[in-house]
């Protein structure tokens, strides 16, 4: 059984860059992987990250989960990834193969902006 028809949104995957500058500084760049990631996204209830900045400051990210087939080109996502689906920005940072069957793969993500 396929998840296909419970994909109700589509998302870009970026992938990360880094790149020299002429100061020989480093810059981030974003590069698309996949122009057109159909999938299904949940936030996950009651389940945030807490993280303190460098003056001491609690900021709370909310955790998200992505739903996709497991393609081939679905599965060339990785963590250091973004995706952005709605007005969303989310920063992946766990990729799951369900039951280990290659029926869809279910993607943890933090939201960035």
């Amino acid at each position: 059984m396929s998840i296909t028809g419970m994909l109700n949104l589509v998302a870009v995957v970026q992938q990360k860059t880094n790149t020299s500058t002429s100061m020989r500084g480093s810059k981030v760049t974003w590069t698309t992987r996949i122009a057109a990631l159909r999938c299904r996204l949940s936030r996950s209830s009651g389940r945030g990250l807490s993280e303190g900045d460098e003056y001491g400051k609690m900021t709370v990210r909310n955790v998200w989960r992505i739903y996709c087939d497991a393609t081939s080109t679905n599965k060339a996502i990785v963590v250091s990834d973004r995706i952005v689906v709605e007005s969303k920005t989310l920063e992946v940072t766990g990729i799951y193969d369900a039951c280990f069957e290659a029926h869809h793969l279910e993607i943890d993500c933090l939201e960035v902006s």
